[in-house]
């Protein structure tokens, strides 16, 4: 058990981040999938217009799992202030494209 506590305080903090920002995307992907595939199910018999959409928005609201866990990752690492305000910029860019994708998408169905 010491080897363990002493491997913990002698890991670099950045390596640390890595890990969350790994685990975090993992399990966002997890997440993604199993709600994907309780829609499969729910919606087998529904009509097409709402198997069309749910087979259509798989990819976006993938990567907007993937931005959520990211999200949430940061907030756990420690960024200076100028740091922070430019992932937190590119975090509402990367919203606004996602609904905006999202739309496209419904609106083509």
């Amino acid at each position: 058990m010491q080897f363990i506590a002493n491997l913990w305080s002698a890991t670099p903090p950045w390596v640390i981040a890595a890990a969350d920002v790994v685990l975090c995307v993992l399990v966002a992907l997890a997440l993604h999938y199993a709600a994907y595939r309780a829609l499969g199910r729910l919606t087998r018999s529904a009509n097409d217009l709402m198997r069309s959409m749910i087979k259509r928005t798989y990819g976006p609201t993938r990567l907007t799992f993937v931005v959520i866990a990211l999200a949430y990752a940061t907030s756990t690492v420690q960024l200076t202030y100028g740091q922070l305000q430019v992932v937190q910029h590119i975090f509402v860019l990367c919203s606004i494209a996602l609904i905006a994708w999202i739309f496209w998408l419904a609106l083509r169905i």
